[in-house]
């Protein structure tokens, strides 16, 4: 998982890549299924990402996980990055309608 995570980043940010760390657990912030892996900073007094890197969990790491689940994983971590690095609107049940309107004119 980590190379590919590595390889996604490095394709996406080419000029700024991240660390890749495996650590001991990644709690759920939604008290559902432990994350597998994160796009993980803190934040600064600024609002400013301090300590930015993407964590695998080791216990997933170690796990055999099919090759379509790593890259569905590892592209929804660097899309993660990409949401708060770039100033875009992504897709959401509440702006959906404002989208489709933008459609039909």
């Amino acid at each position: 998982m980590r190379r590919i995570l590595q390889f996604i980043d490095e394709n996406a940010f080419p000029e700024n890549i991240l660390p890749v760390k495996i650590v001991k657990e990644i709690k759920s912030k939604y008290g559902k299924e432990i994350p597998k892996a994160e796009h993980y900073f803190d934040e600064g007094e600024k609002g400013e990402m301090l300590n930015e890197h993407y964590q695998i969990n080791k216990i997933i790491d170690k796990k055999k996980i099919n090759f379509d689940t790593i890259v569905k994983i590892a592209v929804h971590e660097v899309r993660h990055r990409v949401q708060y690095t770039f100033p875009i609107e992504l897709f959401t049940r509440d702006n959906w309608k404002k989208f489709e309107e933008n459609i039909h004119h």
